[in-house]
């Protein structure tokens, strides 16, 4: 049986900083979530009823990408729990928990916006960090123009989603992503391969 894959392709950076996840694509934390949307964090309470305590987080929702608006989100993980802060405003990606509970962590792939960082120790970290949110909302508003809920059913994901620095040297590309439909036959094969929105440079979007 065929399998239709969508794959992006993001012209940006990822980053990590002190707790440690294991590496998902902006594909694997679209599918898995089922609310994405832009919020400003307006309260933080805890819930005493769960063990370990958690934050529940009152969120005003600026805009979605997928899922309905949501009043709140529960923090999870003792180990790498979502950190938010009352006025901040972030992309958040959250999953269906207990009782219905729309849930997100340290690892669902969430980003601030106008995090500080020590411009000192990471030169130019605070605009890469810009552009690789700039980028995901992009594709994330993509996404939903065209209606698609589902980029990859059968979880056939390829880990490396952006391209690095090296990968892009002698390239001029105004787009900072691409998005293509592959068809992936049963012996995982690649029969077809669709633009939904290739790269404006020919030769990138070749490679």
């Amino acid at each position: 049986m065929k399998t239709i894959v969508t794959s992006i392709v993001l012209l940006a950076w990822n980053f990590s900083f002190a707790c440690t996840c294991i590496p998902k694509s902006l594909s694997e934390n679209y599918d898995r979530s089922s609310f994405i949307g832009l919020v400003k964090i307006v309260g933080i309470k805890k819930d005493e009823t769960s063990n370990p305590v958690r934050n529940i987080f009152s969120i005003e929702v600026l805009n979605t990408y997928n899922g309905l608006v949501l009043s709140e989100i529960y923090g999870v993980a003792a180990g790498c729990a979502f950190e938010g802060k009352i006025n901040s405003t972030w992309l958040v990606f959250a999953t269906t928990g207990v009782n219905g509970r729309q849930e997100t962590d340290y690892c669902s792939g969430n980003m601030e916006f106008n995090r500080l960082v020590d411009s000192t120790l990471y030169p130019r970290l605070q605009e890469k960090m810009a552009a690789e949110l700039a980028v995901k909302l992009d594709v994330l508003q993509f996404l939903k123009d065209r209606n698609i809920y589902s980029l990859n059913p059968a979880q056939l994901y390829y880990r490396k989603e952006g391209l690095e620095e090296n990968d892009l040297r002698g390239y001029i590309e105004s787009n900072g992503f691409a998005v293509y439909e592959a068809t992936v036959e049963p012996d995982l094969s690649i029969s077809n391969i669709c633009p939904l929105k290739p790269f404006m440079n020919i030769d990138l979007s070749h490679n």
